[in-house]
């Protein structure tokens, strides 16, 4: 769906709890570091010393190179100890900091440096809530473009419109330097060596209409086996995967879904509109209120969009058809919903839609997708 001058919440949340970088009131852009947590749950290395020296266990604390809480890297000494003429050492086999000594074990418990990732804001709005080194609540307002399917992980870069229709394929020689960073519109979909080319010139992520079964086997790395189970596809569809495939060299927000299906007329349109300006593609659980995969075009000021509200299909509204005769198909509502019995012989609200061929269609309210309003 195409939301236009909405306001909405983005959440940026941490796997693991770590550190606030910003304040309520905060004004923030897509690059602002927001959030600063280990990339990893840090686990204790245990050190046999006593073994290693040949010391009595009790002894182990008077043998440190080092006083309990210092910070070592890997290789440093940690203990050592006469034997004869020389002197023998027990080196750490990490970084991190000399935590613990267990006399009774004759043990040296090393806990391993974990590095910092920081999450920045992704989107332009002003920082609304806060939570315990895990949580940054920012308002934004702007343009929503409603997904089907979001591949990788969650990015922000400048509209790059690298085609003039939303039903043509993108060719791999389209994608340039200009390309760096940007988040592409590429319209009907894109192949296995586009996709490539993309990764190796740091593209942040591209928008489709759709992608094949081999392009996204491809971009995923994987086997033959996982092909041919399908299982991929299963967890797509379901959802099962709710924070994606993050592991995809390059980000990819599919509008229609899996195939050669074309970008939607009114999406690929809001889209060109804003070459240049800032976009993000996000997953449902990061924009509040959210059920499906978008692209937000924000603005600079949080200031002045409305609450989105559901959109009721009535005459003027304009639809895509989401059953599998008419996938993707657009058209217009015309008249008001009525119950009909003669689609499968049981009572169902449907509306008449009008394709752009002048044809018609009674067709079942769970078989569409609002895209405007009239």
């Amino acid at each position: 769906m195409l939301s236009r001058d909405v306001a909405l919440v983005v959440e940026r949340r941490a796997r693991l709890p770590g550190e606030v970088r910003v304040s309520t009131g905060s004004q923030v852009d897509p690059a602002t570091p927001v959030l600063s947590a280990p990339s990893s749950m840090p686990r204790p290395v245990v050190v046999h010393v006593a073994r290693e020296l040949g010391l009595s266990p009790g002894t182990v604390r008077r043998h440190l190179t080092r006083p309990l809480g210092s910070q070592v890297t890997a290789g440093e000494a940690i203990a050592s100890a006469r034997r004869g003429l020389r002197t023998v050492q027990v080196t750490a086999p990490v970084t991190g900091q000399l935590a613990e000594v267990d006399a009774q074990a004759g043990t040296v418990t090393i806990m391993p440096v974990v590095a910092m990732i920081d999450s920045t804001a992704l989107v332009h709005g002003v920082v609304v809530e806060v939570e315990d080194g895990h949580r940054v609540a920012i308002a934004v307002s702007g343009d929503r473009i409603a997904g089907a399917v979001l591949l990788g992980k969650e990015v922000s870069g400048p509209l790059r419109v690298l085609t003039d229709r939303p039903d043509r394929e993108l060719p791999p020689e389209a994608i340039d330097e200009r390309c760096r960073g940007a988040v592409v519109v590429a319209g009907l979909t894109v192949s296995s060596a586009a996709l490539r080319r993309m990764a190796s010139l740091g593209v942040a992520g591209v928008i489709v209409g759709s992608l094949s079964a081999t392009s996204i086997q491809a971009l995923l790395g994987l086997s033959a086996a996982e092909a041919q189970t399908d299982l991929w596809a299963t967890r797509l569809l379901y959802g099962s995967w709710s924070g994606g495939f993050t592991e995809a060299p390059v980000s990819v927000l599919m509008t229609e879904g899996f195939g050669r299906r074309p970008m939607a007329r009114p999406l690929f349109d809001a889209l060109a509109e804003h070459e240049g300006h800032d976009a993000a593609l996000l997953f449902p659980t990061s924009i509040r209120g959210e059920t499906r995969p978008a692209c937000l075009i924000t603005r600079a000021s949080a200031a002045g969009g409305r609450e989105p509200v559901a959109v009721s299909l009535q005459d003027g509204v304009r639809v895509r058809l989401t059953d599998p005769a008419r996938l993707s198909q657009i058209g217009v509502c015309r008249g008001e919903p009525v119950l009909d019995l003669r689609l499968d012989g049981l009572p169902r609200w449907a509306i008449g839609v009008e394709f752009d061929d002048g044809t018609r269609q009674l067709v079942p309210l769970t078989n569409l997708d609002v895209l405007t309003a009239p």
